[in-house]
């Protein structure tokens, strides 16, 4: 994970800390665990006792191995599923939503319509690898997150891109 993107993540989830006392609820779609980052270690690493990390993976060989490689901890639940599948199904409320499990711009944006019903005030989406550069520049290569910014412009959704290839949303 680069720098810059995991200052700004980090900076996202302090921020969320801060505002909620009770405990901070997030959504991980795609288990990221690379020794040197991804996003479940950032939220690992910075977990409150009363903070809660639901990350969904549909392979479970990936899962697997982030439990190989960085063992359990009570308050990040693990579901093997697929997400937009446990999205639909999930009753709990998000705080921090970070998109990130396919290179598919219609299963991100599937994702993303899914969860617009399970956040709570206040909330954020981020979506990674987000193919957008800044407004009105993709990146073709990476484009996953390309309808859902096509989707935050045309309903006039406020959004950021707070750093390369990340797209974010404030609700």
């Amino acid at each position: 994970m680069k720098q810059e993107k995991k200052e700004y993540l980090i900076s996202m989830i302090k921020k969320y800390q801060e505002e909620k006392q009770g405990g901070v609820r997030i959504l991980e779609t795609g288990i990221g665990f690379y020794p040197h980052g991804g996003f479940t270690k950032v939220c690992k690493d910075l977990m409150r006792s009363q903070d809660t990390l639901d990350t969904v993976d549909i392979c479970p060989e990936h899962i697997k191995e982030y439990i190989n490689h960085s063992g359990e901890q009570d308050n990040i639940k693990i579901h093997n599923s697929d997400s937009v599948d446990f999205i639909k199904n999930t009753s709990f409320k998000y705080d921090l939503v970070y998109l990130d499990s396919v290179n598919c711009k219609n299963h991100i944006f599937n994702e993303f319509i899914e969860v617009m019903d399970k956040l709570n005030d206040k909330a954020l989406v981020v979506v990674d690898d987000s193919g957008i550069k800044s407004h009105n520049q993709h990146k073709w290569d990476s484009y996953k997150g390309l309808k859902v910014y096509e989707y935050l412009i045309e309903k006039q959704i406020p959004f950021d891109i707070p750093c390369w290839n990340v797209l974010s949303a404030a609700f």
